[in-house]
């Protein structure tokens, strides 16, 4: 049974426009399925915990942006009979991006519907400590993402795309990835830099003077096509680590078309690493964020990479 998951406000209301159309198609060709209109922020979590324990295979396919699938990941408890797919109706689809799905959402239904070779595809965890601002009852062992998790500059930029009009407004214009990197020249000269120490895989102890952020990636791209860690593999069972610290704001500034661009491998100030775990301790409280979305306000978090990768229909 395919089960649909929509979140009707992505992207200005086209979330539920494209609905309309595939909704259409799905009864041409008399598929079977179910379909769940996102009401509330969670509640496609909740709603992927409810469809799994129904009998029989269970494919469950996100109608949204990068936050509604991250929702729908965090719903898995159990990987047995159930798969995961993606149909973006988002402003980044950061995650469609990396994996290089279709941008045509008629022929990507119809992949969906006729794939028989799942892919495979990491997911890493993130603890903050302690636990705030994350819906408890939800993520009582911490939020999972299969795109990124930030603490810091890039976090922040999420944070008030989360909340700002100017968002709403580029949507309507089919111009919505472009709002986090006019909202990251907006905060560049008034964010305040924290120094950070890591721990490395359990027995490597770095310390880095001035964050901007640090991000664990599972997928190369986020903040709407920034490559801030060209190198990610999303299947090799690690977390490409992107760091950007101790640099000047006007160098910040001119640094993000190279990011864009994935240029920035040789910038004094950017490092990259790849582990399976890695314990961030920052002198102030920064805010962090999952695939995007609001994670809570901490100066201690542990990112990792879980052992069971999430099944895909593509």
């Amino acid at each position: 049974m395919y089960y649909f998951i929509i979140n009707p406000a992505s992207k200005s209301g086209l979330g539920k426009r494209l609905w309309t159309d595939l909704r259409a198609e799905l009864d041409k060709h008399e598929v079977a399925y179910q379909y769940y209109f996102t009401k509330k922020q969670f509640h496609a979590t909740t709603l992927v915990r409810e469809i799994l324990m129904h009998e029989g295979a269970k494919h469950i396919i996100v109608i949204g942006g990068d936050g509604t699938l991250n929702e729908a990941a965090n719903g898995f408890d159990s990987y047995e009979d159930a798969t995961l797919s993606y149909i973006p109706s988002g402003s980044g689809n950061d995650f469609a991006r990396s994996i290089h799905l279709s941008k045509e959402p008629h022929e990507l239904l119809t992949s969906i519907l006729t794939s028989d070779t799942p892919a495979h595809y990491d997911q890493g965890l993130c603890v903050v400590t302690p636990p705030n601002n994350m819906e408890d009852s939800l993520f009582l062992n911490g939020r999972k993402f299969t795109i990124s998790c930030g603490i810091g500059f890039d976090a922040a930029i999420c944070y008030e795309a989360l909340h700002s009009n100017l968002k709403k407004a580029l949507n309507k214009v089919k111009l919505g990835k472009l709002t986090y990197g006019l909202i990251a020249c907006k905060q560049i000269l008034s964010y305040k830099l924290a120094d950070a120490q890591v721990l490395i895989d359990g027995n490597i102890i770095k310390e880095y003077p001035r964050i901007f952020f640090i991000a664990g990636m599972n997928q190369p791209y986020e903040g709407g096509g920034f490559r801030m860690s060209p190198s990610a593999v999303p299947t090799d069972g690690k977390l490409s680590i992107a760091i950007f610290y101790n640099m000047s704001k006007l160098k910040a500034i001119l640094m993000l078309p190279l990011v864009l661009l994935g240029l920035q491998s040789h910038l004094k100030g950017y490092e990259t690493f790849d582990c399976e775990t890695i314990q961030i301790k920052t002198a102030t409280p920064l805010i962090v964020h999952t695939d995007g979305e609001y994670a809570g306000t901490t100066n201690q978090l542990t990112l990792s990479i879980l052992p069971e990768q999430i099944t895909y229909l593509r």
